[in-house]
């Protein structure tokens, strides 16, 4: 079965916790999975608010999963803003104040040859869209989850724990002091590596109680890990790619952080991997990415809707997206905008697009999309994307995980 993958979506379920939902369709038992979310209970349709929900897990290692989620509140004057961590699967709360009761928690149960199960602990009567990537196959032989402090220090660390040699790891961080809570402010970060030379990270930064609204949004080709002050957006904590061995993986912390920094990781072992990233053409036509080491079966993208790297730039906007080899695809965007009166937010999902993106101060009622792409295909070199609109005329740095037999 080499390396497989599957990525799709489905709707929460609505129902009374505790209560199990079985996710089927796959043709292969799952190892490590990935979910995220905007909150959207509608394909394809504006919606006015700002959520971002992504966790992960894996058979082995912290059972229970890793999350990380961020709500602000729609049309208030000050903003109201919160972020939550958790050592579950996927989490929500009930609305963006830092006192909400948590409404959404969710671990994985268990998996077979054709599904996974999940079980929700606490649920709310809300049916949003959940996406997910699912990996497994004969190829994939470690799938760990855990958590790393940065250091408060420049220097290098050792990540141990491990029984093999990561080949790929996906990071999450919250840029907080613990792996479990709730506080003000909302910070978002993802990253990838595989190698010295082969990472991708970005964060967005939502400030809590402003009367003018301050969001911020940054990308790096260069680091694993960045993290943003929760209360400024400005850079905090910078983190590169060392090495990995058998039993560990090594990082050289080039910024250190201001405070104890918690980053949850997913480490992964078999199969082939690539991370990297890629200008966005300005036109609506194909577009093929080159430098490809292999033939892909998913891709996941991420994209700040910055035309540089490592650049600090107003407004939190963020796209994920993903796509498999058999067609199926996903696009998440939320934007959260900056130097507003009051706040002004918006998310849209679509299950037949892998891009999407919309204008920095879009609302429900005045929106515009400025760049929405399909996935093509993928090659032994390249990958194809064909892109519907691209309405900005600007070039965009794209990130990406890309992995394959």
């Amino acid at each position: 079965m080499a390396l497989a993958t599957k990525v799709g979506s489905f709707v929460k379920s609505n129902s009374a916790a505790p209560v199990i939902q079985q996710i089927t369709g796959l043709t292969f038992t799952t190892q490590a999975l990935i979910l995220w979310s905007n909150q959207a209970d509608t394909n394809s349709t504006y919606i006015d608010n700002y959520s971002f929900n992504i966790g992960f897990c894996a058979t082995v290692g912290v059972s229970t999963g890793l999350c990380n989620a961020v709500n602000s509140n729609p049309n208030v004057a000050t903003s109201v803003v919160s972020s939550i961590r958790s050592q579950n699967l996927l989490v929500a709360m009930s609305s963006a104040a830092p006192s909400a009761a948590v409404a959404v928690r969710t671990d994985l149960t268990s998996v077979n040859a054709t599904s996974f199960t999940l079980n929700y602990t606490t649920n709310d009567a809300s049916s949003w869209i959940i996406n997910y990537l699912a990996i497994g196959g004969s190829d994939l032989t470690g799938a760990f989850v855990s958590t790393l402090i940065i250091s408060t220090a420049v220097t290098s660390t050792q990540i141990t724990g491990l029984t093999f040699t990561a080949d790929a790891v996906m990071f999450i961080a919250p840029n907080r002091g613990s792996p479990t809570g709730t506080t003000a402010n909302g910070v978002f970060g993802i990253g990838f590596a595989t190698s010295s030379n082969a990472r991708y990270a970005c964060y967005m930064v939502s400030e809590s109680l402003r009367p003018t609204m301050d969001t911020w949004r940054y990308n790096s080709s260069t680091k694993c890990i960045v993290t943003g002050v929760p209360g400024t957006g400005s850079v905090d904590a910078e983190v590169d790619w060392i090495s990995s061995n058998a039993t560990s993986f090594t990082l050289d912390i080039t910024n250190a952080a201001a405070g104890t920094s918690v980053v949850f990781w997913l480490a992964l072992n078999g199969g082939q991997y690539q991370v990297g990233s890629f200008l966005t053409i300005s036109t609506a036509t194909s577009q093929n990415v080159t430098g490809m080491n292999f033939t892909g079966n998913a891709i996941m993208f991420f994209n700040t809707e910055q035309s540089t790297n490592a650049t600090l730039a107003g407004h939190n906007a963020l796209e994920i997206g993903a796509a498999a080899s058999d067609g199926l695809q996903t696009a998440t965007w939320g934007h959260d905008a900056d130097a507003t009166a009051s706040s002004v937010t918006a998310i849209f999902e679509s299950s037949s697009l892998c891009l999407f993106g919309g204008n920095a101060n879009d609302t429900v009622a005045n929106t515009s999309t400025n760049q929405k792409a399909v996935f093509s295909s993928f090659g032994a070199t390249t990958f194809k994307i064909d892109w519907l609109n691209m309405d900005q005329g600007v070039t965009l740095q794209c990130g990406f995980f890309l992995m394959g037999d």
